[in-house]
């Protein structure tokens, strides 16, 4: 059962990077995995829940990488920095994140509570320095707003020691001010 649910999950991100959230069904998992309806629905339930659990595998296998590097900085505003880097790395890298930028199609990047909920993730990334920054709150909104915007917008072939540079001259002052 875990083993089926792992090839399951895999296919559902394949069919979310090539064919978008519609292109997702419990038939088209079922046959990229090579299992039976039956076995989706009975590990998942419903379409819903399958890639609400493929998203969520996704979301961990960031936060582990995220974790791992912001764990090697040496300072607050480096773990800031490496968090954006990290973070628009992750997603140009991610086959089913690249595609959820497309619009239309229930795509949850671009309803209108998206940077909401994606502040409370910043800020629970941001929980081990947060007593490091006099306004945490202003932090992960920046972050927030700077990460999407270099996901959406930054040229896709920009390597991260080049945004690392180009955040170490914008944004390292800034939170060199709010820095305790």
């Amino acid at each position: 059962m875990v083993r089926s649910r792992g090839k399951i999950i895999d296919a559902t991100l394949d069919l979310i990077a090539r064919d978008g959230f519609e292109g997702v069904t419990i038939a088209a998992a079922a046959g990229l995995a090579g299992v039976s309806r039956q076995t989706v629905h009975s590990i998942f339930g419903t379409r819903e829940a399958l890639v609400s659990e493929a998203m969520a595998d996704l979301t961990r296998a960031a936060t582990d990488d995220l974790r791992a590097a912001t764990g090697r900085t040496g300072n607050p505003v480096d773990f800031v920095v490496e968090l954006i880097v990290g973070g628009v790395g992750f997603a140009r890298s991610t086959p089913a994140i690249a595609a959820m930028i497309g619009v239309g199609g229930g795509n949850p990047l671009f309803d209108p509570g998206v940077l909401t909920r994606a502040k409370v993730v910043a800020l629970e990334f941001l929980e081990p320095i947060a007593k490091d920054f006099d306004r945490i709150d202003e932090v992960a909104e920046v972050a927030t707003h700077l990460s999407l915007t270099f996901f959406l917008f930054g040229e896709p072939d920009q390597r991260p020691e080049e945004l690392r540079a180009l955040l170490g001259r914008w944004l390292v002052p800034a939170l060199t001010e709010l820095a305790r």
